[in-house]
């Protein structure tokens, strides 16, 4: 049929060329898919010490218990709220009802009336602020929000994260700071800085392996403490001099 599409028969439905373009397409995204997905669990998977999956777990499993905690506690204050601004609401009613001898006494209890409304309203917006919040752990239970604080009396809402995140950076700590702990260090030498922190790589032995550990503290404090930012085992990660201290090292000439 002249002017049709050259991706559909004469009868409107797709060629098979067309066909075979959209099913190559789909299994290019499915795969994209897959990949990305194999590289959130090796990334998750991927400790360098056997031990940490069960530190994983028990850090998980704090994290989550302290989710229930700032739940519950969410809930109470936004009840306790909730009736405050009740109470309030019904005291400023009454004295909007009440009629005086007076005309200066009717106004100070309107006057009352009305303050006593504002404090209601203010606590009715951390009342919505504590039903919203409550409202979006219920609907998403794997997020924690961080910067809440059991003692604030206001809804402090930050920014919410996935337990599982904070489990493994919290793993990825711990593992880092026991290789340094129990490690013997081998090597260290100045890293690439930037504007805020000053940088050091350390090789350190732990057993009969040797990882690489980046690092760092904050930059024109000298006093102040290095802190570990990542570390590896992949000698790809090391340069020529460490490898050469690595090679040198009788441990390594024992390791099978």
């Amino acid at each position: 049929m002249p002017g049709a599409d050259e991706s559909t028969s004469l009868h409107g439905t797709p060629s098979p060329g067309a066909k075979a373009s959209c099913e190559e397409m789909t299994m290019m995204k499915v795969r994209d898919l897959l990949r990305k997905f194999r590289r959130l669990v090796m990334s998750r998977k991927a400790y360098l010490l056997k031990e940490s999956r069960e530190r994983y777990s028990e850090f998980g499993a704090d994290y989550k218990q302290k989710r229930l905690d700032i739940l519950r506690d969410v809930v109470d204050k936004r009840e306790a709220l909730t009736s405050q601004a009740d109470e309030l609401t019904a005291r400023a009613r009454d004295l909007s009802g009440l009629k005086r001898d007076s005309a200066a006494e009717q106004e100070l209890d309107r006057r009352e009336a009305v303050k006593l409304r504002r404090e209601a309203y203010e606590l009715f917006k951390k009342v919505r602020a504590f039903s919203i919040m409550a409202l979006y752990m219920r609907l998403i239970p794997w997020i924690i929000p961080c910067l809440y604080k059991l003692e604030s009396k206001a809804p402090t809402l930050g920014y919410y994260v996935r337990i599982a995140k904070l489990a493994h950076d919290k793993t990825r700590g711990w593992e880092m700071d026991k290789i340094l702990e129990k490690g013997a260090l081998v090597s260290r030498s100045v890293a690439k800085a930037d504007m805020y922190t000053q940088r050091e790589r350390r090789i350190v032995q732990y057993g009969s392996r040797h990882f690489l550990i980046m690092m760092g503290r904050s930059r024109g404090q000298p006093d102040a403490k290095w802190s570990p930012e990542w570390a590896t085992e992949a000698l790809s990660q090391m340069t020529d001099a460490e490898l050469q201290t690595i090679t040198n090292n009788p441990a390594l000439a024992a390791k099978p």
